[in-house]
């Protein structure tokens, strides 16, 4: 008789009815079928086993109680293996808990970080630059006709750079703020927020002469109204600046909406946005032109689209046919009265 590693390392078995007299041909059959193996040799009670290793060359036969064994022996196997793999898919999982801790504490770290820096931006960087403007702005009102033109010159630089790090400063509290801040969802009378928009940035759309066409009506919208109300304000304010010299800003404020959602387009003919540059506009400080050319911060869109992410929404681009460019922003509509 064989033992029981040498079946179960066989490449076949052939089973016979009888070695010697059986008139039926032999079966070949995979170790792997050992329980077929069992339930035919049960089926016939003088059956015996020939086993064969991978080269075909016979090396000796097993009994019904042997192959049994070699059964259970597998069973045995199996049931260590599966007990092993539990035991490191435990590892694995406690493994990945402890690192979502590890960067959980790591996040709330930058997050604390980021605040510490906001509060040292707002008290000890905006006050001074504060000052520093009102100051020349007051030399430049008192004693603005005895200065020579440079000397006018250089106050008038120092008043327009010393605001642009105001707004600068404000505008990355604001990112920071709307960063950790939650964005409890509420129902939003659309039309309501964008006549209040609208009649914010009156006096600036003024200025430029622009156009500003609305639709009749808008659905009511879920999202956080402080914060929508900023991000329209923003694409409604880069809407109406973005334009070539001497053009007048023509803007409209069209909506759609799209299963479950509402879409708000802000539609303009300005000077649209390079295809290179797209992958680029909702990156903080992106700015897509000179300084000179137009002022701002490059946090205006970068605002936008954590806002309408942490309020559930999306934004995005599209350039508009015949010129210009196309914001959207996405967020459900409220069926609540």
């Amino acid at each position: 008789m064989v033992g029981l590693q040498e079946v179960a390392s066989a490449s076949s078995v052939r089973i016979f009815s009888d070695l010697v007299t059986s008139e039926l041909p032999p079966r070949v059959l995979p170790t792997a079928s050992l329980s077929t193996v069992a339930q035919i040799m049960g089926d016939k009670p003088g059956a015996t086993v020939l086993v064969y290793d991978d080269e075909e060359h016979y090396f000796g036969l097993v009994t019904k109680d042997s192959l049994l064994g070699v059964m259970l022996a597998e069973q045995i196997a199996l049931t260590d293996e599966l007990e092993r793999m539990a035991g490191e898919k435990a590892k694995a999982a406690q493994r990945l808990e402890e690192m979502v801790a590890e960067r959980t504490a790591e996040l709330r770290a930058v997050v604390e970080e980021m605040e510490v820096f906001s509060y040292s931006l707002s008290h000890d960087l905006r006050a001074p630059l504060l000052r520093i403007v009102t100051y020349a702005g007051m030399i430049s009102a008192e004693h603005g006709d005895t200065l020579p033109a440079e000397v006018r010159a250089h106050l008038k630089r120092i008043e327009a750079s010393g605001n642009h790090l105001v707004t600068l400063i404000r505008d990355i509290q604001a990112f920071v703020q709307v960063s950790k801040s939650p964005q409890p969802v509420q129902r939003i009378v659309l039309s309501t927020l964008v006549r209040e928009v609208l009649e914010t940035y009156r006096t600036f759309l003024a200025e430029r002469g622009a156009l500003v066409e609305t639709d009749d009506d808008y659905p009511p919208v879920k999202g956080q109204y402080s914060s929508l109300f900023q991000v329209l304000g923003n694409l409604l304010y880069n809407a109406a600046k973005f334009v070539a010299p001497h053009q007048r800003p023509h803007i409209a404020l069209r909506v759609h909406k799209i299963g479950d959602w509402v879409r708000l387009r802000v539609e303009d003919k300005g000077i649209g946005v390079p295809d290179e540059a797209q992958d680029k506009l909702f990156k903080p400080f992106s700015r897509l032109h000179a300084p000179e050319s137009y002022d701002g911060t490059g946090l205006g869109l970068a605002f936008a689209r954590v806002a309408m992410q942490r309020m559930g929404g999306r934004i995005g681009y599209e350039p508009r046919l015949g010129g210009g460019s196309v914001f959207w922003i996405e967020l459900p509509e409220s069926t609540q009265p």
